[in-house]
């Protein structure tokens, strides 16, 4: 970005700018951010976020395809509230080869992907700060860098932490974005970020699936659409159902159906509106 050329090494680096705040990264090449908001008056909403966030790392992160970050603090320097997570748990399953890609010798800043399984984008400019990559242009990428995992593996990855969001945290998963990025080195991880449209983390078993159903469509295309033809729907499907036990089953089924059932009802209705072309 234009505002980072004349930063010193130590100084944070902003990555990442919204309506609702500025998200910096701390020195050069740390795997540390910050989000600070536009308003003092969210400051309680960027509360909720943190809290959110915290209980969802402690429940859903271990082992799991799609990395969340650990929120470390919260500080409110207007009432001088300040509050520093427990340490959280330790991740077993390995990140990307750390040596599979070199970055450049100049320094282009920080890059990111929304990996848009849901929907494909026609060629043309993007930022590189923030990229979208529909599953084309994922395997794209992978001609090039052949470790990175199969399109397959990615959307199981999606399908395992959703049922984590929706079983294991209690939260809808509304506004959530799953994307690729670095790993604070020279390799490359997946990351679920963005937590502040998350409702406050609570246990809930989710006897009616509306909301979950809801939530789903009204995040922005990460998630491939639920068609039973669509492998890659075929392969987050079967990873969301394996984060439900066998008492509990009933309630990724009524998910799975339910998102089905809109997504046939959201294509017979576009096929409808669809005027005949004659030749």
């Amino acid at each position: 970005m234009a505002d980072n050329i004349h930063l010193q090494p130590a100084d944070p680096v902003r990555i990442g700018s919204g309506s609702f705040g500025n998200i910096y990264l701390i020195g050069d090449g740390s795997a540390v951010a910050y989000k600070e908001v536009q308003r003092p008056s969210d400051a309680a909403v960027l509360h909720d976020e943190f809290a959110t966030l915290e209980k969802i790392y402690s429940c859903c992160d271990m082992d799991s395809f799609f990395v969340i970050p650990r929120a470390l603090a919260f500080s409110d320097p207007s009432t001088s509230r300040f509050h520093e997570a427990p340490p959280g748990p330790t991740r077993r399953r390995p990140l990307r080869p750390a040596a599979a890609y070199l970055p450049p010798p100049t320094p282009v800043g920080p890059a990111l992907c929304r990996l848009y399984f849901g929907k494909r984008y026609a060629a043309r400019f993007a930022s590189a700060a923030n990229f979208p990559v529909d599953a084309q242009r994922y395997e794209r990428l992978r001609a090039s860098f052949a470790w990175l995992p199969s399109q397959e593996e990615v959307a199981a990855g999606m399908g395992e932490m959703v049922g984590r969001l929706h079983w294991a945290a209690g939260v809808d998963a509304r506004g959530v974005e799953f994307v690729m990025g670095g790993d604070g080195g020279s390799g490359a991880a997946f990351f679920v970020i963005d937590y502040d449209q998350v409702p406050p983390a609570q246990v809930r078993r989710w006897a009616d699936v509306g909301d979950l159903v809801r939530a789903f469509f009204a995040n922005d295309p990460y998630f491939p659409r639920p068609r039973q033809g669509d492998p890659l729907y075929l392969a987050f499907k079967r990873a969301y159902l394996e984060q439900y036990g066998q008492s509990t089953m009933h309630v990724g089924e009524a998910f799975i159906e339910a998102i089905q059932a809109e997504q046939a009802t959201r294509d017979s209705r576009a096929a409808s509106s669809t005027p005949d072309i004659e030749s």
